[in-house]
């Protein structure tokens, strides 16, 4: 049998009711426009006596699409239903789980239960939100953030799943204001952050505890550590122009990292590893090194020897032309 829980002055108050009945609900926090979900709930008989005539709807923006009476529901036993939500307009709509308190029951605080959808193709900066942190923390899973050209002066935190992306890497600028402090970090997995230049400051991109990231297409320059990967494997770093910092690459304690058509111009360390065994190439074509002292005997752009980073890690295709400019 299933207990209520309710918390009080942070202590855990757990009662059976005679008469009790909760609704639980399962929506999307976000969607595209002209996309289709599935909306689903119950209605869960959780007291000690069967209910007769119980009443159970969906709500959509407090219109009911969906709705059901069953003549009897048993103790333990459960009312669902469905809706296909296909919204078109972009808003936020407010979704409804809703079953009719019963007679004599007691506890009705959790008869309700509602969800906000988001409905939009993305965010923007700054026509949307003044502020790339103010998007990120607005923003629902899921959803794409896109910056305008500009220079942002910020530090920037990424802690849900979201595509962060400027229009253009040349001219979409995060300045760190030689502070110190890193200037974007990553905190959590399936981010993809492309098209900026991130300067001027004590880390330009650190990923800690992320997985299965993408960061594609930036420009990381001036700073301590260009980009850092702690803790944090099966990450996509591709196509990043990474020059002129103290050191370009750091990965520690992070393993099976993909690296490849990244230019690596200039940092006084290139990269470096600790603990960390990582993937420096496609299996065709890796990375440039601006240091590269090999040869390329047969013209393919593909460096004869491999460029050793440690003894562990070592990229077998270097470019000996950069893949960006």
């Amino acid at each position: 049998m299933q207990m209520q829980h309710r918390v009080i002055d942070g202590y855990v108050q757990c009662k059976i009711y005679e008469h009790e009945i909760a609704a639980y609900l399962d929506a999307p926090p976000h969607l595209l426009p002209g996309s289709s979900c599935l909306i689903e709930g119950s209605a869960v008989n959780k007291g000690l006596c069967n209910e007769t005539n119980a009443s159970f709807n969906l709500l959509i923006d407090g219109q009911v699409v969906n709705s059901t009476i069953v003549d009897l529901l048993t103790t333990g036993s459960s009312i669902d239903l469905t809706y296909v939500f296909t919204p078109t307009e972009e808003k936020i709509y407010n979704v409804t789980a809703y079953v009719e308190p019963v007679r004599d029951e007691e506890y009705t605080q959790d008869n309700v239960v509602s969800e906000n959808v988001v409905v939009r193709t993305k965010l923007r900066v700054p026509q949307d939100y003044a502020t790339i942190q103010e998007a990120i923390d607005t923003a629902v899973a899921g959803e794409t953030i896109v910056v305008a050209p500009g220079i942002y002066h910020e530090h920037i935190g990424i802690d849900k799943r979201l595509t962060l992306a400027g229009e253009d890497c040349n001219t979409t600028i995060i300045d760190g204001n030689g502070e110190n402090k890193v200037i974007i970090t990553i905190n959590v997995g399936n981010v993809k952050l492309t098209g900026f230049t991130i300067r001027n400051g004590a880390g330009g991109i650190l990923l800690e505890y992320s997985n299965n990231s993408v960061i594609e297409g930036n420009i990381v320059t001036g700073t301590m550590d260009g980009i850092s990967l702690i803790f944090s494997s099966n990450n996509t770093i591709i196509s990043n122009m990474i020059k002129e910092n103290r050191r370009g690459l750091f990965l520690g304690e992070s393993i099976n990292n993909t690296l490849y058509w990244n230019s690596f111009v200039n940092n006084t360390e290139q990269a470096a590893t600790m603990n960390s065994l990582n993937i420096w190439e496609n299996g065709v074509e890796g990375n440039y090194w601006s240091d590269y002292e090999g040869e390329d005997a047969d013209g393919d752009g593909i460096g004869d020897d491999a460029y050793v980073i440690d003894a562990e890690n070592r990229d077998n295709y270097p470019l000996i032309k950069q893949k960006i400019d």
